[in-house]
């Protein structure tokens, strides 16, 4: 199976998940798609929210999946740091 295309990685982005993250003040920008790794920016209130690699893994991935089985990964290129992620962690999981 081939890997899917950017522009249509970039409509279920459009379609799917921008108006998911924009709910919450964020926004979301595909960077570039190679073999079966999604590369995505994160935007607005979603950029330093210490959840946000959350949401990826939790949703954004999963939506993407459904619809491109093949892709493996999506990665975030401006990381949040390994603290944030930590304490988002516990809150989450208090929550």
């Amino acid at each position: 199976m081939s890997s899917p295309t950017f522009d249509l990685v970039k409509e279920i982005i459009d379609i799917k998940i921008k108006p998911l993250v924009q709910e919450h003040g964020g926004g979301i920008e595909l960077k570039s798609v190679q073999g079966g790794t999604v590369y995505i920016k994160l935007l607005g209130a979603c950029r330093n929210c210490p959840s946000a690699q959350l949401t990826v893994e939790n949703h954004i991935k999963r939506i993407l999946i459904q619809h491109f089985p093949n892709i493996e990964k999506v990665a975030v290129t401006d990381n949040i740091s390994s603290d944030l992620m930590d304490m988002a962690r516990k809150i989450l999981s208090h929550a």
